[in-house]
């Protein structure tokens, strides 16, 4: 059971509602409606079978170039509740709690954050969570309580009515301010969007091991602790470029004898000179967490990187272009930020070529950001 909402675009409001009416052109949307032209109108497909009274809600796209949603006058978005209040009957009614997760790291980390919330709710039950296999160990940095089992993503439920999942984001939108991206996860799962920043807690063998890393890459031990993520995965509209990259760790170390530990993936672009420290694609993610958990600083783009810097709560400084802290942090996160300046800046598209948002942030800045939240003028003059 779905239904067709037909609406203005210029106000929202609610022109008809057609039930189970798959709409295949604009002339068969006009026959129905019995209107010559529909040149104002748009329609869109909701998938619950509720009552709907027209006067009670509108439709609008929550921001530029997202999908237009039905809400309620109280400017509350209609399907989050509905998908809140299945979630909760679902965790009412099982004792254990099936939860697939979907996304990147970085998503991961949000739904942990989640997932944990939904532990210290409900202790009586058990939660089976169904994820990729090579995040387990960062997840368990995070979500390490006894009721809790992972399974790979390939044996998850085949009755998707029979557990909580975290890909109908995509249905939904992740538009949600004050809270980012992980308010719609939250609402997915039955829980109120206002959830805590989650701990990453790092274990003693793997706290052992960072330090004999970072003993080998620091031999200086009074040596300020800087980390880059520039890059994630294949070149992309949020990477900051190369060019940039590199003057800024030249004029760090230029400045300050301070090199940069660049981390990221296997092969990416790097130089091979002394005040570049290599970090790509040599650690698993839990001991990569170790080992920036004992830095002063990380400088990352809209990553798995800063996700988990948030988690080990350290100072970040986050680079945008494409994408937005509004879409994805929660404001109190919305500290240290670096926005580009193209006209078209949290377009969140994927498709560019012309990288403007992230080619206009400057070295300058990023320097001049860091020497706001750590001294480094100390180890300057020690040396």
């Amino acid at each position: 059971m779905y239904q067709t909402i037909v609406f203005e675009k210029k106000t929202g409001k609610i022109i008809k509602i057609l039930k189970n009416q798959y709409i295949r052109t604009q002339t068969q949307l006009a026959r129905l409606l019995g209107l010559p032209s529909i040149h104002n109108l748009s329609y869109i497909y909701f998938p619950h079978d509720i009552d709907i009274n027209p006067d009670d809600y509108y439709v609008k796209a929550p921001a530029p170039n997202t999908p237009y949603q039905l809400f309620s006058k109280d400017d509350t978005l209609l399907t989050l509740k509905i998908v809140q209040e299945k979630a909760r009957k679902l965790i009412n009614h099982s004792s254990i709690i099936d939860i697939v997760f979907e996304g990147g790291t970085g998503d991961y980390m949000l739904q942990a954050d989640v997932v944990y919330q939904l532990t210290q709710k409900h202790p009586e039950k058990g939660f089976n969570l169904y994820v990729d296999p090579s995040r387990i160990p960062i997840l368990r940095l995070i979500l390490n309580t006894e009721n809790i089992t992972f399974f790979p993503t390939s044996q998850k439920p085949k009755e998707t009515n029979s557990y909580i999942r975290f890909a109908d984001i995509t249905q939904l939108g992740y538009y949600n301010p004050p809270y980012g991206k992980v308010a719609t996860y939250c609402y997915i799962a039955g829980i109120n969007p206002d959830v805590p920043i989650s701990t990453i807690r790092i274990p003693p063998h793997l706290e052992e091991q960072a330090q004999n890393i970072i003993s080998s890459l620091y031999p200086d031990n009074n040596t300020p602790r800087i980390a880059l993520h520039r890059q994630s995965g294949e070149p992309n509209p949020k990477t900051w470029p190369w060019q940039q990259s590199w003057l800024f760790m030249t004029e760090l170390y230029k400045k300050y004898n301070i090199p940069t530990l660049l981390i990221g993936g296997y092969g990416e672009q790097i130089a091979e000179c002394e005040y570049i420290l290599n970090g790509l694609g040599i650690w698993e993610w839990d001991l990569l967490a170790a080992i920036l958990s004992q830095f002063h600083a990380i400088i990352a783009i809209d990553s798995a990187i800063m996700h988990i810097a948030h988690r080990l709560h350290i100072p970040v400084i986050t680079l945008w272009g494409p994408t937005t802290p509004d879409y994805i942090l929660p404001n109190i996160l919305h500290r240290n930020i670096i926005q580009g300046t193209c006209p078209k800046i949290g377009c969140m598209q994927y498709a560019c070529n012309s990288n403007q948002c992230m080619l206009s942030i400057t070295p300058e800045q990023v320097l001049k950001e860091l020497e706001k939240i750590i001294n480094l003028n100390n180890h300057h003059n020690e040396t």
